[in-house]
């Protein structure tokens, strides 16, 4: 009987496969392919004008601000990748102008980028007459500055059209001050249950505000769209309309023979009629 002895230390044997000098060709050719392929697809979906944004849909029911959009918009994304656009940066900008709201921004594969919005209708138009000029504000959740020759004739005269109350001030109050700043946050909660879109059925909206002063008192004098006045003090001036109504309700039959209202004396509610 014959044994074999096996020795601890016998390193296993490894066998090389040789390639040819033509595999090895083979192989590098079709590594090259891979590389290819994937910088062609890079190129194509990242760098090809294919994926640049050319086309703009802006749809907002106003032909004028539709434009004016499309013209805001082309330096900020025409050209760029379709895949490098950003939706909420565009949204971020259009979101700062005052005229619109509900914006949504969709882009359309493989070049386009479609805008929908909302007209935005303001509270009120602001003119505020001191010293040399004269300056419009825009009131909606906060006060907006508008240079005075960017609202055009057309605008003016569609806000009149659509009942926006427009607020007269004559004070001469530096819209810096704690005054102005409380006097404005006291109109915007009165407009937003008496003016346009407060939503009251069979009631009025006041459609024009001037605020004045004189001997150190401030007075609002309101047109209603019914054509009568209100004369109101600025503070409190919620609680005064709730006592109105009340008396009006009470003591006058119809708002048509109305000629005005005299809030300004406390808990005295003095009217007059035809």
């Amino acid at each position: 009987m014959t044994y074999y002895i096996k020795d601890k230390h016998q390193k296993a044997k490894r066998t090389y496969k040789k390639y040819s000098r033509k595999s090895i060709l083979k192989i590098v050719f079709r590594v090259f392919l891979v590389i290819l392929a994937i910088g062609g697809l890079i190129y194509l979906f990242f760098f090809s004008p294919i994926f640049e944004i050319k086309n703009f849909i802006i749809d907002g029911k106003d032909p004028i601000l539709e434009n004016e959009l499309t013209e805001y918009l082309k330096p900020l994304v025409s050209g760029k990748n379709y895949f490098f656009v950003s939706k909420k940066k565009i949204l971020s900008e259009l979101e700062k102008d005052y005229r619109i709201k509900d914006v949504e921004a969709t882009k359309i594969f493989p070049d386009s980028l479609k805008i929908t919005f909302k007209k935005s209708l303001p509270f009120a138009l602001i003119y505020i007459k001191g010293g040399e000029e004269s300056f419009l504000y825009w009131v909606r959740n906060q006060i907006y500055v508008i240079p005075q020759n960017s609202l055009g004739e057309r605008s003016l005269t569609v806000l009149a059209e659509q009942d926006i109350p427009i607020i007269y001030d004559q004070t001469n109050i530096s819209i810096k001050t704690k005054e102005w700043q409380e006097l404005f946050m006291g109109l915007s909660r009165l407009l937003s249950f008496y003016g346009l879109g407060s939503g009251k059925q069979n009631n009025f909206t006041i459609n024009f505000i001037e605020i004045k002063k004189e001997g150190g008192r401030i007075t609002l004098e309101m047109i209603t769209n019914e054509g009568w006045k209100i004369l109101a003090d600025p503070v409190d001036l919620i609680s005064q309309f709730e006592r109105m109504e009340a008396i009006l309700t009470k003591e006058v039959k119809s708002r048509a023979d109305l000629l005005y209202v005299d809030l300004r004396f406390g808990e005295t509610v003095f009217y007059k009629t035809k």
